[in-house]
């Protein structure tokens, strides 16, 4: 009976870890290339979660914020690049290849002021969610596994949606206006003329501001325990929307739009790669007997 017992022990515990259970949240592996396939189903549920009736005073809030920061946006320009001067940031961009990935180049900042915008830079939340993930992979973490995977999922479905509007909205870069801080709005413009000069078009909304909070929402939200995610995470965010204006990239009436989009769309990614535990469900540890013809024993089933 003991030879028969700790063999089925060590089938079911092996089993088991598979799932874990943390701050009443169930965490498995995540599945194949979840941040990819899940897209489209991301792209649905962010539509039925903020296009309601339930929405229309966040929408309110959205545009009138985004109104009265228009109305401020070239001023503002002006002073944010006063400030910049001021305190020695750049406005340009002084980001440096440092290797290519399939003829693609990686760039890193090389001063501050790059080092500032780089905090919404795609290359940098690939690397948190690579991070995430591997770290989960040698631990056994599907918490962690799960962040890395919703990271890179949320940022999928920011870009895509801030390239949707972007290509509708036209509105121009403040460096490539007439005087760098004149604003100008080219509604449905010509694609060929987009695709040939991209920042006189693409400024609204901010896809670096959509990611960042995109990627802080999940990794708040998985590590709900951790207190000061959100602090640094939004401080963080709030020198990149400086820096984007300092080196008139974005408006700041670009930045509302783009952290609700970023703020959902991190939210439904978390929903979609873990499980809450409702406050009737049974203890993680489990003890059953166990009898057949060949077999006699108890199992133990504990899930971590």
């Amino acid at each position: 009976m003991n030879k028969n017992f700790v063999v089925l022990f060590l089938v079911v515990f092996t089993w088991a870890k598979d799932v874990q259970i943390i701050n009443r949240y169930e965490y498995s592996p995540p599945k194949g290339l979840t941040f990819l396939t899940s897209f489209p189903r991301d792209i649905q549920e962010y539509g039925k979660l903020t296009f309601r009736k339930e929405k229309i005073n966040e929408w309110l809030v959205i545009s009138a914020l985004t109104g009265i920061m228009i109305v401020y946006d070239e001023p503002l320009i002006v002073e944010a690049q006063k400030i910049g001067t001021k305190f020695n940031l750049t406005n340009e961009d002084n980001t440096t290849e440092f290797f290519s990935i399939f003829d693609q180049p990686i760039r890193f900042p090389t001063d501050l002021g790059s080092s500032l915008y780089f905090i919404g830079d795609g290359i940098l939340h690939l690397g948190i969610a690579s991070s995430f993930y591997t770290y989960g992979k040698f631990t056994d973490d599907n918490r962690a596994m799960q962040t890395g995977s919703q990271v890179a999922q949320a940022m999928a479905s920011a870009g895509f949606l801030t390239q949707v509007v972007k290509h509708i909205t036209g509105r121009v870069s403040p460096f490539r206006s007439d005087d760098g801080h004149t604003d100008k709005w080219t509604p449905f413009p010509n694609q060929i003329e987009y695709h040939k000069h991209v920042s006189t078009y693409d400024a609204f909304p901010s896809g670096h501001m959509a990611v960042c909070m995109a990627t802080v929402t999940v990794i708040a939200e998985n590590y709900s325990e951790i207190k000061w995610i959100r602090p640094m995470g939004y401080s963080a965010m709030t020198l990149l929307g400086f820096q984007m204006m300092n080196n008139g990239v974005h408006w700041v009436s670009d930045h509302p739009l783009s952290i609700a989009m970023g703020y959902y769309l991190g939210k439904i990614a978390v929903e979609n790669g873990r499980k809450k535990i409702s406050d009737g469900d049974k203890s993680n540890l489990s003890i059953k007997p166990m009898i057949n013809t060949n077999l006699t024993g108890i199992t133990i089933n504990y899930s971590f």
